[in-house]
């Protein structure tokens, strides 16, 4: 992993605050610069239809790649396998 678990915390609950103050319940971003700093996904597949959503409510984002790149996914990120 590029940053500690702590980090990948610690993003995501400034995320989640700033999304509050601005009145935003859900964030969807497909810019892979996004997608690393929220999951640590190393988004290569950038040409593909991928993203990473947030929603105000849940403990860690939803990462959607393709199939292929799932394995990768789950090796350099602290998301949970669904």
């Amino acid at each position: 992993m590029l940053f500690t678990k702590e980090e990948y915390k610690l993003r995501l609950t400034k995320v989640k605050k700033m999304m509050q103050e601005k009145g935003i319940e859900l964030l969807i971003s497909h810019d892979t610069n996004n997608m690393n700093y929220l999951t640590g996904y190393d988004a290569w597949s950038f040409y593909y239809a991928q993203c990473a959503i947030v929603h105000i409510n849940t403990d860690e984002p939803l990462c959607f790649v393709r199939a292929q790149d799932a394995g990768g996914a789950y090796i350099k990120t602290y998301l949970k396998k669904r």
